[in-house]
């Protein structure tokens, strides 16, 4: 965890005052483009970005298919990414080692970790962190926050995984 903290403290040059210059550098060079597309076309998916550079931290996308529908969001602080599989009540984070992956999310996982990302646990994307944000309470700051985005309650946090 502490790597992560680090690349973290690295990134937004400090915790107290954190610089979001980041956002627009990686949001002009968006390094992510060939890895989204290799997916998209492998698994002939339907994929929508969402990403707002005023309060994202990643890339984000929905992607749909015959087999599902998922969120992918690759990280602009570091080689991070979280994967959640959506479903009528929500959505559920999966890990590299989740047992119950279909054959197109762990294809989807295999692309992710070939290119070096690696995929956050919930339990990592949910410890707190130090970090001052603009929408979120600081009680309420956690890693998925200072990874992902900057939204006061987490995306999963009705759901039941």
């Amino acid at each position: 965890m502490q790597e992560i903290i680090d690349q973290i403290q690295t990134t937004y040059g400090s915790l107290d005052e954190p610089n979001f210059s980041f956002r627009k550098q990686q949001g002009n060079t968006r390094p992510y483009d060939e890895l989204v597309a290799a997916i998209i076309e492998e698994l002939g998916l339907a994929a929508d970005e969402y990403t707002d550079l005023n309060d994202d931290s990643c890339f984000g996308y929905t992607l749909s298919g015959d087999d599902g529908s998922w969120i992918l969001e690759l990280s602009m602080v570091g080689p991070f990414a979280a994967f959640s599989r959506v479903h009528e009540n929500g959505r559920q984070i999966l890990a590299t080692d989740d047992r119950d992956l279909t054959a197109p999310e762990r294809r989807i996982v295999d692309l992710l970790t070939g290119h070096k990302l690696r995929i956050m646990r919930r339990e990592e994307l949910e410890q707190p962190i130090d970090l001052r944000l603009f929408n979120t309470d600081s009680e309420n700051v956690r890693i998925y926050q200072a990874l992902f985005s900057d939204t006061d309650i987490l995306p999963w946090a009705y759901s039941e995984s």
